[in-house]
C-alpha cells in the first residue's frame, strides 16, 4: 500500500447547479437587495411570500387531538 493521496476526475452524474441572470434586484417597492445568481425567486428573502413545506404523515399543532 502507498502512503500517497491520488485524486479521482469528477463522477459524470454530478449535475451543475442552475445559474439565473446576474445583476437582478428584489421587486419589492424601496428594495435594492441584489439577488443572488442561484435564487430562482423575484424577491429577496425578506420580502419573499411565507410557503410551507408539504410534510406527509404529521398533523400539525392545531389539529393534533387533545388527549
Amino acid at each position: 500500500m502507498n502512503g500517497t493521496l491520488t485524486a479521482s476526475s469528477v463522477k459524470p452524474g454530478v449535475r451543475r447547479s442552475k445559474k439565473y441572470t446576474s445583476g437582478r434586484v428584489c421587486e419589492f417597492s424601496s428594495c435594492e437587495t441584489q439577488i443572488s445568481i442561484y435564487n430562482k425567486k423575484k424577491y429577496c428573502f425578506l420580502h419573499s411570500p411565507v410557503s410551507y413545506p408539504r410534510v406527509r404523515g404529521h398533523l400539525s399543532r392545531d389539529q393534533e387531538p387533545n388527549i
